[in-house]
């Protein structure tokens, strides 16, 4: 899952869950762990013995969890891990593990995050180096399995900005670029690519007027708006509310199915757009989203955000509170990654540090 915008660095996470009905939702209080569940059920997962970084997880047809990991092992040494579970975490298997080393000069800094995609996962080895300035050398590879020889994933001849890639299958690889303020700069865009074939077509889109958040999951693209401001403020206190009154009134949602090609714009989509729009705009720098759907249930369209007080749900009754934990707030740094399970159940990374702790508490929930 990711997040890409313009405007501000991401840093702290807030996810978004498009559902179908997953919740049921007002119901009693109940005691999750050191949390509190307002409406579902919520159960606390095993980790795979790990405090490393969560990237990404999946659930499979089957019911058995894919689990991504990152770990640094040394300053230029970078380590990926794939892990499975078939019993709802109660045990954990390492199905999968890489070292990427960079050259040991300099300042550089070696990063491996695994992507799962359709059948296998993608590989993306990325070379940071600081030395003189700012530059990144990167390769993708892609496994189909555990044992299969990795095959490099070059898109360098789809001439396209890619400020982000999700990789399904060879035929099915999407890339995006997002609406720039200044003149001259490209609007929001999503790609299609074809490696087998080299070609890369351009979704047609309804047209993005203004700044814009894009966000994409296992399935959709998401891309929140307001148009753009063609009034100049006199100042920056100005600046802001003139933003907030145009998010309030006008903000504008889009929902892309890569699955389909089908196209989603909507009261509902509307309302989240504002919500992450306005946290945005609140927050700044201090906020990164990051969206999820849930397939199957009654189909009726409801979003979930998650930030450090807590997941809520938004729907045609408005918004409510489903589970918080008092220290997610406290904490100096909170992130949380989301993700949808087969049966309308929704998965929680969420870890919460506060200065000079090196691990933090870090927890798997499991919602329904």
């Amino acid at each position: 899952m990711k997040l890409l915008r313009l405007k501000k660095a991401a840093i702290v996470l807030i996810s978004l869950i498009l559902a179908a009905a997953c919740f049921t939702g007002c119901g009693k209080s109940q005691s999750g762990g050191e949390g509190t569940t307002i409406g579902g059920k919520v159960e606390e997962m095993s980790l795979p013995g790990t405090e490393n970084v969560i990237g990404e997880l999946k659930v499979q047809d089957d019911g058995s969890i894919l689990m991504s990991e990152l770990e640094h092992t040394d300053k230029y040494k970078s380590t990926g891990r794939v892990w499975k579970t078939s019993d709802g975490g109660k045990t954990w298997e390492k199905v999968y593990e890489t070292l990427f080393e960079v050259e040991p000069v300099g300042d550089k800094v070696p990063e491996t995050h695994i992507y799962l995609a359709d059948e296998g996962w993608l590989v993306d080895n990325m070379d940071f180096d600081f030395s003189n300035g700012y530059s990144l050398e990167r390769s993708r590879l892609y496994m189909k399995d555990a044992e299969s020889t990795p095959e490099e994933i070059d898109l360098d001849w789809a001439k396209v900005e890619k400020d982000g890639v999700k990789f399904f299958t060879k035929e099915k690889i999407y890339t995006f670029s997002i609406w720039g303020e200044d003149s001259g700069l490209e609007p929001t865009k999503v790609y299609k690519l074809n490696m087998n074939t080299k070609e890369a077509k351009c979704v047609e889109l309804p047209e993005v007027t203004g700044p814009d958040i894009l966000l994409y999951d296992s399935r959709y693209v998401y891309i929140l708006y307001y148009p753009e401001i063609k009034e100049t403020p006199i100042s920056y206190a100005q600046s802001i509310e003139m933003e907030r009154e145009q998010i309030t009134s006008s903000a504008k949602g889009i929902r892309y199915d890569m699955e389909t090609g089908e196209i989603l714009e909507s009261d509902m989509m509307d309302k989240l757009a504002k919500k992450v729009l306005l946290l945005d705009l609140d927050h700044g720098d201090a906020m990164f989203c990051e969206v999820a759907a849930v397939q199957g249930g009654s189909g009726e369209e409801a979003y979930y955000v998650i930030n450090n007080k807590g997941l809520i749900r938004i729907d045609d009754r408005g918004e409510e509170l489903l589970y918080y934990e008092e220290k997610w707030e406290s904490s100096d740094f909170f992130s949380g990654q989301i993700w949808s399970g087969k049966d309308g159940e929704v998965y929680i990374m969420c870890h919460a540090e506060n200065e000079g702790d090196e691990t933090g508490d870090k927890k798997l929930l499991k919602i329904s």
